[in-house]
């Protein structure tokens, strides 16, 4: 090849990032210098770390990018240094001219730097963010945290060379065969999820010491109500059931239909971060009703996509299937009660239910015991695949049967 890369395997290149960086490569685009004879690197922004260590599927991926790429962090190049990049490209009379890495620099960090510098000292370099050419990273790092590496680090010295200093870089006496190779890519099967069959069950489920402890960080991270600058008393037994469905959904999107507790939003945004979340509010029209969710998504922080939808409680249910398309619900949080005006009837839930993954689950608020039961029997005819669950306190679930 005329050009020689060099990226890493937790780097994602877009369709359209390709495309410009091959328009700058044939010199079709508008740059500065000449493509020949400069590094060119290209900046990334990072996919954050609760999405990626989800083992997402290039679909899951690509999904997530189309809808929070603007939203996820871009690294800035450190001054002078090139880096930290997410690839780099230069002509390969320029990589054979300074030798490559430095095979000296055996272990973590450095070797990218010290041969950026070395060819500074002759090419000019440039960032192709600048044209169109938008790298994302897959974070591995846990929480984000960068600040303590793993790994024994490379001396950080500055070479007065050029070239890399290694006589034999390259192997040149070797003859190395070309062999082509089809990649084979394993993805580990994915555990069903097993809902349990009783509501015993599920009680010694929910109230189990690791769910309890997955709800502490979000009972702290409710908004101050508007007037007060005091946060509302959370609804403790409804965040526990709905910290023990995130836990064992890990729920990409998720849907909170008319409801007019924060509970949803703060347990949802604290444990998924990087969920879709779709807020179907009648009162979507009243600023002082939406400030307090788009706080709770700021305390989170949540990093994925939210959108409100608004108007009369039959349009909201409407407009959100439209917007949500051939997107399946992995869980969704909806009222049977509360004002007249937002009360779900059994049809409005049967069909909130009918858009669930095939592991989603419909957690639904009532204090009527036979709402309850009609859900139930609704559900032998209409979703046979489901199952009901009454766990107490005015709590409904939804779920699918468990497999044989």
């Amino acid at each position: 090849g005329t050009f020689i890369g060099q990226t890493d395997s937790d780097i994602l290149f877009t369709k359209e990032a390709l495309q410009h960086l091959l328009q700058v490569l044939e010199g079709k685009s508008e740059i500065d210098v000449d493509p020949a004879r400069s590094l060119l690197v290209a900046s990334r922004r990072h996919v954050p770390w609760e999405f990626a260590s989800a083992a997402p599927s290039l679909a899951e991926i690509a999904r997530y990018l189309n809808r929070n790429s603007n939203d996820v962090p871009l690294e800035k190049l450190m001054p002078g240094f090139a880096t930290p990049s997410g690839f780099a490209i230069m002509h390969r009379d320029l990589w054979a001219e300074c030798g490559g890495y430095d095979e000296a620099l055996v272990n973590w960090g450095w070797m990218d730097i010290d041969l950026y510098l070395r060819l500074s000292q002759r090419y000019p370099w440039r960032d192709l963010a600048s044209q169109g050419v938008i790298l994302f990273h897959l974070e591995h790092y846990p929480n984000n945290n960068r600040q303590t590496q793993p790994r024994k680090l490379n001396p950080t010295a500055i070479s007065p060379r050029f070239d890399s200093g290694n006589d034999r870089w390259g192997y040149p006496e070797l003859q190395l065969a070309e062999v082509r190779v089809t990649p084979r890519v394993r993805r580990a099967p994915v555990a069903a999820v097993r809902f349990p069959r009783t509501t015993n069950e599920a009680h010694a489920e929910i109230l189990a010491e690791g769910t309890k402890a997955a709800l502490v960080k979000c009972l702290k991270k409710f908004p101050a109500q508007p007037g007060t600058g005091q946060p509302p008393p959370p609804n403790v037994r409804l965040s526990i059931t709905l910290a023990w469905l995130v836990e064992r959904l890990q729920p990409m999107t998720v849907l909170n239909f008319c409801s007019r507790t924060l509970d949803p939003i703060v347990v949802v945004a604290n444990l998924m971060p990087t969920s879709t979340l779709y807020l179907a509010d009648c009162d979507a029209a009243d600023l002082f009703r939406m400030l307090p969710l788009v706080h709770s998504l700021q305390l989170a922080p949540h990093k994925g996509h939210a959108q409100f939808v608004g108007g009369s409680r039959v349009d909201v249910l409407t407009r959100t299937f439209q917007i949500l398309g051939s997107d399946r619900i992995d869980l969704a949080f909806a009222s049977m009660e509360g004002v007249v005006a937002q009360q779900l009837t059994l049809e409005e839930m049967l069909a909130i239910a009918e858009r669930l993954s095939a592991k989603g689950a419909l957690i639904f608020l009532t204090r009527s015991t036979d709402q309850i039961e009609s859900v139930r029997v609704a559900c032998a005819g209409k979703l046979p695949g489901r199952i009901v669950l009454d766990l107490g306190e005015g709590i409904g679930l939804l779920t699918p049967t468990v497999p044989e």
